[in-house]
């Protein structure tokens, strides 16, 4: 189904919105990017076998794997804005925790 309304005006909010969106899908995308080059690094630095760095990866995926039904559920329940948001400021702060652990 197609809809033909009037075009949507770029106004500051749609413009503010819409980096905020793109900025979550850039955290998305860094992410996977930024952990395959430091794997090695990770290994060295923490001195943990391969056998963990791989679970690492495999706990993310898993985590991923859960959340993605889990905000269609909440989709249902509480606002889009209010979703994102929340799992924005989880996700930086996850984020943020990791960096400053003392250990792997």
């Amino acid at each position: 189904m197609c809809y033909h309304g009037a075009p949507m005006g770029l106004t500051r909010q749609n413009i503010v919105q819409m980096a905020v969106l793109l900025s979550g899908c850039l955290l998305v995308v860094l992410t996977y990017t930024l952990l395959a080059p430091a794997l090695p690094v990770i290994m060295r630095e923490m001195s943990v076998s391969e056998t963990e760095v791989q679970w690492l990866t495999s706990v993310y995926a898993m985590v991923e794997a859960i959340v993605i039904p889990m905000n269609a559920f909440l989709l249902g329940r509480i606002s889009v804005r209010k979703l994102f948001a929340g799992s924005f400021v989880l996700f930086a702060a996850a984020s943020l925790m990791a960096a400053v652990a003392p250990s792997f």
